[in-house]
């Protein structure tokens, strides 16, 4: 069984329904056979479920088509459809994903793109590409590796597939840069004279063929064969006389200097020999562990390493050249520690924020879509992974932005605020600057009070779903858990977090046949937040099921007052294991909205 959709990347528009391909192959006799179809969202909570009776062709094949007309109701995201078929003697299972979204990004973010690992003559590559451009991705990095010329002017055949990766990368829009390895015949430690002519000619030859369409230039170092210990691959010395040959060919091409692991040793060997020269970029390349905020990772992550190597560019180049992270990702040898589909977007959009937040110019994301264990934005049945909807997200929210502080707030929270525009006294004092406050925890959901000069607010979620805030004394109120959220405060620079007014306890509740199922919600005023006695509206929903809506009022004294109510919690009919629903608390005054909570429920059937 193969589920498939006639829409690229199985992204559907806001509003559009969605109609997928079952195709049945029966090795068997005729039979008469049920499917069923169950839509969830990414993290299981069920939103559709329908079953039909097909008659099956012996031996033979037959396309059902699976028509989902509510999915005009569903919020943008990420969704999970599984089809299970049942019969005397047939059985089957297949599923996929599906995202709901806005559409394709109207311009190209410069500051990330993708290091493409896979084939560059795939057949999914050129559907990659177009995927690439739709989420905003504005570059591309990929491999290239230098030939000897033999007999004149000898061209492998690798290099008409290079041609045409780079002419449809060059259609499609994309900046190129490429991550260049010599071929050689010998090793500097056996003969130097002749392994620095190697490097330089394979590399002379690559630039005299596609210098005119690449750029940029990144000149890997070579790895020697462990089983030789006595070889020393090529290093920095290698690196510069091949870097000097290619200045000499070309002043116009940039080269870039990517360090490995160790970062501070391999910096002060570069630094040393005059790595990299001025005009030149300095890379990075890594694979992370776990959260892209952890600072005990082994090897630690960039960032952390950062304040060292620009200490080591400056003590020993007398400046910091731009960096570039050259290449991301997860670390394949640690696949048991594989974050879900869903939190690999959040995590990639939290090591791009990071990674903007600390001045690294680009960032380029290792995209293999042959090894699931990388984290590719694609899938090999034609979808694509939340990652790309969250990325498509963030691209287009940073766009133009530059980090103006970073904001205190809770232990595990973390707060940046970008603005954009003219960002100079004069600009902010016209009002010609724009500021968005990025948010997210590394910890348990939590909730937050922001307040700002704002007089409206607009939140945008990760997978690109906006809800209007209208600030009462400045503040308003969100929860905030590992997925990005990005706060669009208008002019207003003034951002600062205080403890929440509201919150739900537990923040996720796990539902059992016999345990206490039920959340508490609570709401403390003191004058520190609202200035003026309000009368608050708490609207409460339950998504999917949204027509159902209990509202309670509270009236606030503005020195201090408090509001708790328990309310108890059902498990619905059918429920398995998983994400069943979403308590929403949606806060108002006087229509004005000031305060979005959410709760996630789960359930976890008894243990027998």
């Amino acid at each position: 069984m193969v589920v498939t959709a006639a829409q690229p990347g199985h992204l559907f528009n806001t509003g559009q329904p969605m109609e997928l391909a079952v195709r049945l192959t029966n090795p068997g006799p005729a039979e008469r056979v049920a499917i069923t179809t169950r839509i969830s969202s990414s993290l299981g909570c069920p939103v559709y479920l329908d079953m039909v009776g097909v008659s099956l062709p012996e031996k033979g094949a037959r396309t059902e088509t699976i028509r989902f007309d509510d999915a005009r109701r569903l919020p943008r995201g990420p969704y999970r459809v599984d089809v299970v078929i049942e019969g005397d003697n047939a059985i089957g299972y297949g599923y996929t994903l599906l995202n709901v979204w806005d559409g394709p990004a109207t311009n190209l973010n410069g500051a990330f793109g993708i290091s493409y690992a896979g084939p560059l003559n795939a057949p999914r590559t050129i559907s990659d590409l177009d995927l690439f451009t739709q989420a905003g991705i504005g570059w591309l990095r990929f491999p290239l590796r230098g030939w000897l010329p033999q007999g004149g002017n000898a061209v492998p055949r690798e290099a008409d597939i290079y041609k045409q990766f780079i002419g449809q990368a060059k259609e499609r829009g994309f900046s190129l840069m490429t991550a260049f390895t010599p071929t050689t015949t010998v090793d500097p430690s056996v003969d130097m004279d002749r392994a620095n002519k190697d490097y330089q000619e394979s590399l002379l030859a690559a630039a005299t063929y596609f210098g005119p369409q690449i750029p940029y230039w990144e000149l890997l170092p070579v790895k020697p064969n462990p089983l030789f210990p006595e070889l020393r691959g090529f290093r920095a010395p290698e690196l510069l006389k091949g870097r000097e040959a290619l200045r000499t060919f070309n002043k116009h091409l940039i080269c870039i200097t990517s360090l490995e692991a160790p970062f501070q040793a391999t910096a002060m060997d570069y630094a040393a020999v005059g790595l990299p020269p001025k005009g030149d970029l300095l890379g990075i390349t890594y694979n992370f562990i776990g959260l892209p905020e952890t600072r005990e990772a082994n090897p630690k992550p960039p960032l952390v390493e950062l304040p060292t190597i620009t200490q080591t560019c400056q003590t020993l180049l007398k400046r910091t050249p731009p960096t570039w992270i050259t290449e991301y990702g997860f670390d394949p040898a640690k696949a048991d520690r594989l974050p879900s589909a869903t939190h690999q977007g959040a995590l990639m959009a939290r090591a791009f924020i990071l990674n903007r937040a600390n001045n690294i110019e680009r960032t380029f994301w290792r995209h293999n879509p042959a090894n699931q264990f990388d984290l590719p934005l694609t899938n090999s049945d034609g979808s694509v992974n939340p990652s790309f909807l969250a990325m498509r997200t963030t691209l287009e929210m940073l766009e133009g932005t530059s980090l103006v502080r970073e904001v205190p707030g809770p232990d595990g929270m973390h707060a940046y605020l970008f603005g954009k525009g003219d960002l100079s006294s004069k600009g902010r004092k016209r009002g010609k600057a724009r500021y968005l406050l990025v948010m997210w925890t590394s910890r348990m959901p939590t909730a937050a009070t922001i307040t700002s000069e704002a007089t409206h607010i607009s939140m945008t979620d990760l997978w690109g779903n906006t809800v209007e805030f209208d600030p009462v004394d400045g503040v308003i109120l969100s929860t905030i858990d590992e997925f990005p959220r990005f706060f669009d405060l208008g002019k207003s620079e003034k951002a600062e977090l205080i403890n929440p007014f509201a919150h739900m306890t537990p923040s996720r509740v796990v539902l059992q046949p016999n345990g206490e199922n039920k959340f508490i919600f609570n709401m403390v005023n003191d004058p520190r937040v609202f200035r003026n006695n309000h009368v608050f509206e708490i609207h409460f929903r339950r998504w999917p099921n949204t027509e159902e809506v209990k509202t309670y009022k509270a009236p606030f004294n503005y020195q201090y007052d408090r509001y708790d109510r328990i309310f108890p919690l059902t498990i619905p009919d059918e429920a398995r294991r998983g994400q069943v629903y979403e308590v929403t608390a949606d806060i108002k005054v006087a229509a004005r909205r000031v305060g979005m909570l959410t709760l996630p429920v789960w359930y976890t059937p008894e243990a027998k």
